[in-house]
């Protein structure tokens, strides 16, 4: 995209989100449709861990999470075909996406400076398949969308593949809002148990979800020092580790 478009299309989520902010809630007609569908109360979890909070607050939430986990390949197209089936057998079923970012993180500059074009060449190649990733990932969601359930898709708030025309179109396309929040709010911290700042940005198709998320920022008083968020005190600590942010997003 051309820096203009870029803006033209950011300026459209803003709108989105606005709209979706002004109008707060989901109206009770909303609710009482999608419960009355066979799949309300079911969520596809895609490329979580084996036993992510989603799941194990879902559960006490009575909310069936299947979880698409590590140990399936979702760049395989019979998985998809099955993923899809199900959404078909399952109208109104919900999809969160949280697909692995680590080709798009902001340390990645310093890793081709390092390593030069050879680490240079070999990024490039596996950020086109993290795209095919996202591109599956939206063929789902307007699956789920089709059959009336409700699509959100989360990523650190800075990393660089929100910049991708792929992302980008799916936000717009499929009408998603965004919202920004901070980890320390949703109780993300590191294994000393000291709050991780952890920028964070979901988009989603759900009113309630934007609203339980638009007042998560940091409310520590200026010049608190968060836990930085690397290494090993940090590892494990992603978004959806937190029972808080798990809550919110159900």
């Amino acid at each position: 995209f051309k820096e203009s478009e870029r803006q033209s299309l950011v300026s459209a989520c803003a709108a989105s989100l606005s709209s979706c902010m002004s109008s707060k809630k989901e109206s009770i007609e909303g609710v009482r449709k999608r419960a009355s569908l066979p799949g309300y109360g079911k969520l596809l979890e895609c490329c979580c861990s084996e036993n992510s909070s989603l799941g194990n607050v879902g559960q006490a939430y009575g909310i069936k999470v299947i979880r698409i986990s590590e140990r399936v390949d979702f760049s395989d197209d019979h998985t998809l075909i099955q993923l899809v089936g199900q959404v078909k057998q399952n109208p109104g079923i919900d999809l969160h996406g949280s697909l692995p970012c680590t080709v798009w993180c902001n340390w990645q500059k310093m890793a081709v400076h390092r390593l030069g074009p050879s680490y240079a060449k070999r990024l490039a190649i596996r950020r086109k398949k993290s795209l095919e990733l996202v591109s599956r990932f939206r063929f789902l969601a307007e699956k789920v969308i089709e059959y009336g359930g409700r699509v959100s898709f989360e990523w650190p708030r800075y990393c660089a593949g929100w910049l991708q025309k792929e992302l980008i179109s799916m936000i717009c396309d499929l009408g998603m809002v965004e919202v920004s929040f901070d980890g320390c709010s949703v109780g993300v911290k590191d294994k000393d148990d000291n709050p991780i700042l952890k920028p964070w940005r979901i988009v989603t198709t759900c009113k309630d979800t934007a609203v339980a998320f638009s007042d998560k920022r940091c409310k520590h008083p200026p010049g608190f020092k968060h836990s930085v968020a690397e290494g090993s005190k940090t590892a494990g600590t992603c978004l959806l580790y937190t029972s808080d942010a798990a809550d919110d997003l159900l």
